[in-house]
């Protein structure tokens, strides 16, 4: 007969091991001689069911039923065959402040000062645009904790800034609300009628949770309005290019383009004036029988004997019909004007400074004196080698 073997040991060295007292054996235990195995049982899977919230109301006159016994202050009821309609008036105008209506359906619609709430306010969303699954008393008092939205400011710059229209007109993007006040509230005064005049855009959200500031529809419009103005002032000061049509152009581009071209005349007027000083200045007066001499010089000169004098001439009449910038000289006539500067540099600054002859200035020359031809740094690296 086999033995028990026990499986837990107390280990005293890595080794050898020992049995531990009061271990429980687990191998080759006694087994009863019908014994069954029991098969394993599945797995349970719970099925996680969401929880459906009951119906508050069952339909539109059950909603009547359990609303007719509520304690509404300061709420007036209106029952229609497939209607029902709570509203909230303040005291001061002669339009209700909120408004609730509910349809056939249990659909709500919510509106403030007679104008509806939009259909992505935050309202209809949570509440998924029905009284099913909430009561009307607790979304009376979630209406009754937002403000009415203040909608633009009325100022001068307001309203010549955005083009507002009246609802007659048709939707646009800027609206202007009116809500009557009460008659109680102007009786005593000379005006037969008065109102509350309100800016509001097209997505106004007309309820919101603070009420000093307007909505973000109410405020993006504002915004973007004034962007948009001073992209244009910005383009309206600029002057048009010089081939763009006239016809297409604005009356202030059309004025800013005759500012700039008066400002560039004057300019080009002072820059000619300035030139004509220059030259009565420092010019010199050659009379008519000079004039002949010089001719007379010229002409009786026999320039083809004399090849350096007539290149030198060629060469100053291609100087003087290039620009003033970017001249090139040739390198005999650098080679002269190097000898003439060599000689007598105060003579050479006289006959550059007077205009009669076009010459390189001192400095173009320094540059020349300590230039080395290739050749020559060729020939004196041979010879130090």
């Amino acid at each position: 007969m086999k033995h028990c073997i026990l499986i837990k040991y107390c280990c005293l060295d890595e080794k050898s091991k020992t049995l531990k007292r009061g271990s429980i054996p687990t191998i080759n235990l006694p087994k009863k001689s019908h014994e069954e195995s029991k098969p394993s049982t599945s797995r349970r899977i719970i099925e996680k069911k969401e929880l459906v919230p009951s119906k508050v109301y069952k339909d539109i006159n059950d909603l009547k039923s359990k609303v007719s016994k509520l304690g509404l202050t300061g709420w007036s009821r209106k029952f229609d065959e497939n209607t029902f309609s709570l509203d909230y008036f303040d005291g001061k105008h002669a339009l209700p402040l909120y408004t609730l209506k509910v349809d056939s359906g249990l659909g709500f619609t919510v509106a403030a000062f007679g104008w509806f709430l939009p259909e992505n306010h935050h309202i209809y969303l949570e509440h998924k645009h029905s009284v099913t699954y909430v009561s009307v008393a607790s979304l009376i008092t979630e209406i009754r904790n937002l403000y009415v939205c203040p909608g633009l400011p009325l100022t001068d710059s307001t309203t010549t800034l955005l083009h507002v229209t009246d609802p007659v007109d048709g939707v646009s993007e800027v609206t202007r609300h009116t809500v009557p006040l009460c008659q109680e509230v102007y009786c005593d005064k000379d005006t037969p009628y008065q109102v509350s005049l309100y800016l509001r855009s097209a997505d106004c959200l007309m309820l919101q949770t603070s009420g000093e500031d307007a909505c973000d529809n109410c405020s993006k419009v504002l915004a973007s309005e004034v962007k948009r103005q001073k992209q244009s002032v910005i383009k309206k000061a600029t002057s048009l290019k010089e081939k763009a049509p006239l016809s297409g152009s604005s009356k202030e581009r059309l004025i800013a383009t005759i500012q700039q071209q008066r400002i560039e005349a004057k300019g080009l007027k002072d820059r000619l004036s300035g030139l004509e000083k220059e030259i009565n200045l420092n010019s010199i007066t050659v009379n008519e029988s000079l004039e002949g001499d010089i001719l007379n010089i010229l002409g009786n000169a026999d320039l083809k004997k004399t090849p350096h004098m007539d290149f030198f001439w060629q060469q100053q009449k291609k100087l003087l019909s290039s620009p003033k910038f970017g001249r090139r000289y040739h390198p005999h006539l650098i080679r002269f004007c190097l000898s003439i500067h060599a000689k007598s540099p105060s003579v050479y600054r006289e006959l550059s400074s007077s205009g009669v002859l076009v010459l390189p200035s001192e400095r173009v020359l320094r540059d020349y004196r300590n230039f080395f031809k290739d050749s020559t740094v060729r020939i004196l690296k041979q010879q130090s080698f």
